[in-house]
């Protein structure tokens, strides 16, 4: 009944600690390669904290609560998150969110927005491992460098998905910190087609004048203080892509892009009975890889299917 899923809520929401040593036992690998990325869940609900008037990724304010999730490098898995008001950006987090994980002796790969000075020094104080990309407007590309015409501006280039991505690797300050600069010419090209066109179908906001300032958008920098070959940081910040479908299956599959939770210890329940999902459903995928059944089934047709499953009792059974 309604009142007894109420009680439930309340009773799994207010025990976040029992919630953080349940996380904290997928965090103990020291060892481990782990990816921090947000989300936001627009919301109906108007009495519960967490739910602030926020930016979304379309830059559109909304009513919404935000999840900061930690993922395993190796399986994709979930394996921690952090509830966040709805008008709290992730970076001003990530250092709260280590401290409570219990995080050490890791790798941390952040998405865009993460990086700021004060996680730069939480991150090197704690003898973490980084690699942190930069926003497209980075002081650390230079302008002389991106008006330098040619590749020869590039150390080397790599072949990713068949198409070269050229990149820079120097040193920034005396921390052996290093910027790592990519360009994938393919995509380059396809992002100026696409802009020149809104400018010649005269499309609001799109110039000529602000086509010439978008130059550094077709860069991909990073901060880190890894010294590899740059093919390695770039695959593995790419290896971030099922993160995508992590947060594609928690809004359209779970559906709870709407929840109407109306108080604090109902949304903690709700989103760690989600992050108990979440980490079923990366136990498929991982079992389908396993079975070599990629190409006959997604997660999602697993699901369906089992929902037609069913066992009947007779009266002798119950006997």
């Amino acid at each position: 009944s309604e009142n007894t899923i109420t009680r439930l809520f309340e009773t799994i929401g207010g025990n976040r600690e029992v919630m953080i040593d349940f996380m904290r036992s997928y965090t103990k690998d020291d060892e481990a390669t782990l990816l921090f990325d947000g989300t936001n869940i627009f919301t109906q609900s108007s009495k519960c904290s967490y739910a602030k008037k926020g930016y979304n990724h379309g830059k559109k304010k909304t009513t919404q609560v935000n999840l900061l999730y930690v993922f395993n490098y190796s399986t994709h898995a979930p394996i921690y998150y952090r509830l966040l008001p709805g008008n709290i950006v992730d970076r001003s987090t990530m250092v709260k969110t280590i401290h409570e994980a219990g995080i050490a002796n890791c790798t941390v790969i952040a998405d865009k927005g993460f990086y700021s000075k004060a996680n730069i020094s939480f991150l090197d104080d704690n003898n973490l491992k980084y690699i942190l990309p930069l926003q497209s407007n980075t002081k650390y590309i230079k302008e002389s460098f991106v008006e330098q015409g040619g590749t020869e501006k590039f150390d080397d280039f790599l072949i990713y998905h068949k198409r070269p991505i050229w990149y820079k690797k120097t040193t920034l300050g005396e921390k052996s910190h290093f910027l790592y600069i990519f360009m994938d010419t393919d995509l380059k090209h396809v992002r100026e087609s696409l802009y020149l066109e809104k400018v010649k179908g005269e499309w609001k906001g799109y110039t000529r004048e602000k086509f010439e300032k978008t130059s550094k958008k077709n860069y991909l920098a990073f901060v880190s203080n890894l010294d590899e070959d740059p093919e390695e940081i770039y695959l593995k910040y790419k290896g971030r892509w099922e993160i995508e479908e992590c947060f594609d299956y928690l809004k359209n599959s779970l559906r709870v892009e709407t929840p109407y939770q109306d108080s604090n210890e109902k949304i903690e329940a709700w989103s760690f009975i989600n992050h108990i999902s979440l980490i079923m459903f990366y136990n498929l995928i991982n079992q389908i890889k396993k079975k070599n059944l990629c190409d006959k089934y997604t997660p999602e047709d697993i699901i369906n299917i089992s929902k037609n499953i069913y066992k009947i009792y007779s009266m002798m059974d119950k006997k």
